[in-house]
């Protein structure tokens, strides 16, 4: 007889099927867990992203409990408790609901993603020391910084790291040392409104790793905070600090590297610095004045720069007159409707071309104005146009509008340039847009390159005009020499925060991914000939957690939701309770540069007399290169950092050892957290795993995207468990792993 089997059935939806099938199958499964275990929950609050109609307001996700985080476009992130994710999934113009993604966790990830781990803890796999950059001077110009904050003290909070800083503010700068402890203690910061050298300065070298309150992952999806270690510490942990902070003109940064040069001379230590700073307007043939004062200063000095945040946005425009005597483009305006920022161009020689700059009815794509812009401006002058000298002008814009316009023959490079600031706000009603016409002959090609969130657009269905793109949106003091060029790859989709809830990202790209933004593009060598190609070298920076400035966080009066994790020590007495210390996640080649701007100084410590050459020689050849094509083959240059890889490289060790499964196991981490098991294979994509027990019972399976995989482990027993991870090329590795 024929047993019949009965598999128990729980309750998913009191919705209609509509409603169902708008989760995906893993958030579907979530809710059935959440439900059927309540006290794996702290307080049932989950966060989603939601897919709505197009054209539909994210107002109407706003019921009772539900906390709209961000909205977008077609997507927003909510927070809600659990019990009510139904009645979202019935509203009609939601399309989908997700909560069901792998999450990727930030520096305490990413220092394993990129093999920083390894050599921090250098005793444990296979090297003579600990690499940490004892000895090595860090530094970098920035703004937004609290140099107080506990992630810049020595590892037992007894001592500052930060052996001088330097401010430099205004346009014509007051420059400021703090030279000694209690100048260094009393400081607050140079600017509230900023955390970015907070957080950068801890990516490179933050130190704290004590105990602090910390928003983990219970189970897959889950929030809880914890009292725990705090794992957001940097790169180069025990390196010190002498950062210059104010502000971000050319000028100020070229006085920056020269401080920190001269002070790193005349303590006699090797230094880093960084520059999570840059434009896209310029050159880009490293001749102009800041990029041959980085170059100088390079040759003493290890300097890291961004490659820039515009690797998604039409900010470039090419034309070679000798295919197309005429060229048209729509200038598109920034966030805020307006148009304010520079829009500069320079030819490949210098043989002048003209330029025009013209009015378009927005409606129909018609040219309505041309004002042309003499290609031979004395020196001396600038030509404007505002409403003074053109009616049609008035009529558009207001009466603060104008456009001004200077050109030379650049003597350093014997390139024709012409530079063009704009400053248009439009008037309420108005359907005028700026346009550029650009014309000229012979063998002469341009690129004109445009800044402040303008970019270069065409008209929907019109041939007339022709839309930029990123192809050259690399920073334009990255184009230099003596320089080490740093793109950004995606680190994780969510994070978990101090409100127990996940927020994402709804941008495409997927963990292990290039970042979009990163910037790229070629630098203009001799006589028009393509020079090299950067960015050179990748780094994690699509969202990193680092310290957050104290002054930033109460200024903006950032909440549990804006924040990772959080300490309170002693180090400031102003502070009855003691100081806090936060904190938190941002995104950008600004966080890649001081990750690699830190390995460079674990390289410094292993051998102190290294120049940018060989640093940037040991840092490429050791990358773990993408197979990928197109632009974004130029996004990434060499490939994933390898820091591991790189110090056995400059140690003379092999990087692999002795064979490609050994080199796997080397590569191999594993996180044990509350109710799940988080493996990571750096560099590898496509992971299959297995969890058996120690009876060779299989007991979970899992895959995942990208480099990490993830089981779930709250229906296992406590014991002790075989984690088997497989590479796509059929490679395994082991660990044995406890469950508490």
């Amino acid at each position: 007889m024929k047993k019949l089997l009965l598999i128990a059935l729980t309750v998913f939806v009191a919705a209609g099927a509509s409603a169902q099938s708008k989760f995906t199958p893993a958030s579907r499964i979530m809710i059935n867990e959440v439900k059927m275990y309540p006290s794996r929950s702290d307080d049932r609050k989950v966060s989603a992203i939601v897919r709505l109609q197009p054209g539909t307001d994210a107002s109407v996700l706003a019921k009772d409990g539900v906390e709209i985080l961000s909205a977008r476009g077609r997507f927003a992130t909510v927070a809600f408790p659990i019990e009510i994710a139904e009645t979202l999934a019935a509203i009609p113009e939601v399309v989908s609901i997700s909560f069901g993604q792998k999450v990727e966790l930030m520096m305490d990830t990413a220092r394993v993603k990129s093999a920083v781990s390894y050599i921090q803890d250098g005793l444990n796999n296979g090297f003579t020391q600990n690499y940490k950059g004892s000895g090595v001077l860090l530094g970098m110009m920035d703004q937004g910084l609290d140099p107080n904050h506990i992630n810049f003290y020595n590892a037992d909070g007894t001592a500052s790291r930060v052996i001088g800083l330097t401010t430099i503010l205004g346009t014509s700068p007051t420059v400021t040392n703090y030279d000694t402890p209690e100048k260094i203690f009393n400081f607050g910061t140079e600017n509230a409104e900023s955390t970015h050298a907070t957080h950068v300065a801890g990516i490179m070298g933050g130190a704290y790793n004590g105990i602090g309150q910390v928003a983990r992952l219970r189970g897959i999806n889950l929030v809880r905070v914890q009292e725990e270690n705090v794992p957001f510490y940097g790169v180069a942990p025990e390196a010190e600090l002498y950062p210059c902070v104010g502000s971000l003109y050319t000028t100020n940064i070229i006085t920056a590297v020269q401080i920190f040069a001269d002070k790193a001379k005349e303590l006699g230590k090797p230094g880093a610095f960084n520059l999570s700073v840059g434009y896209v307007p310029g050159p880009h043939d490293g001749t102009d004045e800041i990029n041959e004062a980085l170059a100088d200063a390079g040759e003493d000095i290890i300097i890291c720069v961004a490659a820039g945040n515009d690797g998604d946005k039409n900010v470039t425009l090419r034309n070679d007159f000798a295919v197309k005597s005429e060229i048209k483009t729509i200038l598109a305006a920034g966030a805020g409707g307006a148009w304010e920022g520079a829009v500069e161009t320079w030819s490949d020689n210098a043989n002048k071309f003209s330029m025009s700059f013209a009015l378009v009815d927005n409606n129909t794509g018609k040219i309505t104005t041309i004002i042309p812009i003499p290609d031979d401006i004395p020196e001396d002058k600038v030509a404007v146009i505002s409403g003074n000298n053109s009616s049609d002008f008035a009529a558009a814009f207001d009466a603060s509008s104008m456009v001004q316009v200077a050109s030379e023959v650049n003597p350093r490079n014997n390139r024709f340039n012409v530079y063009m600031s704009v400053t248009l706000n439009p008037k309420s009603g108005s359907n005028i847009v700026p346009a550029l016409i650009y014309t000229g002959t012979g063998n002469t090609k341009i690129n004109s390159y445009s800044s402040g969130d303008m970019t270069f657009a065409g008209y929907p269905g019109s041939l007339d005009f022709t839309a930029g793109n990123p192809d050259q949106s690399i920073n334009n003091i990255a184009c230099g020499k003596n320089i080490i060029v740093v793109g950004a790859y995606t680190t994780k989709v969510k994070w978990p925060v101090l409100s127990k809830v996940l927020i994402g990202y709804t941008s495409a790209a997927e963990v292990g991914d290039i970042a979009p933004f990163t910037s790229y593009g070629d630098v203009f060598g001799e006589n028009g000939a393509t020079g090299k190609t950067l960015p050179e070298i990748c780094a994690p920076g699509f969202g990193v957690v680092s310290s957050y400035s104290r002054y930033y966080v109460s200024g903006e009066k950032l909440t549990d939701q804006n924040l990772c994790a959080t300490a309170t020590t002693e180090v400031n007495t102003d502070d009855p309770e003691g100081r806090p210390n936060q904190w938190g996640i941002e995104a950008g080649t600004s966080m890649a540069t001081p990750y690699v701007t830190g390995t460079a100084a674990l390289l410094l410590e292993a051998d102190p007399t290294l120049k940018v050459d060989r640093v940037r020689e040991i840092l490429t050849s050791s990358a773990i290169p993408q197979n990928v094509t197109g632009s974004v083959a130029t996004q990434w240059g060499a490939g994933k950092l390898n820091a591991d890889d790189a110090m056995r490289k400059l140690l003379g060790m092999p990087a692999e050892i002795g064979n490609v499964k050994a080199d796997t196991q080397r590569r191999f981490s594993v996180q044990v957290r509350p109710e799940a098991v988080e493996a990571v294979v750096a560099g590898e994509k496509n992971l299959t795993a297995t969890l058996h027990s120690l009876a060779g019972v299989c007991v979970a399976t899992a895959e995942g995207n990208g480099d990490t995989v993830t089981f779930s482990t709250g229906s296992l027993s406590k014991g002790v468990y075989v984690l088997t991870v497989t590479t796509p090329a059929g490679v395994k590795a082991s660990r044995t792993i406890l469950l508490q």
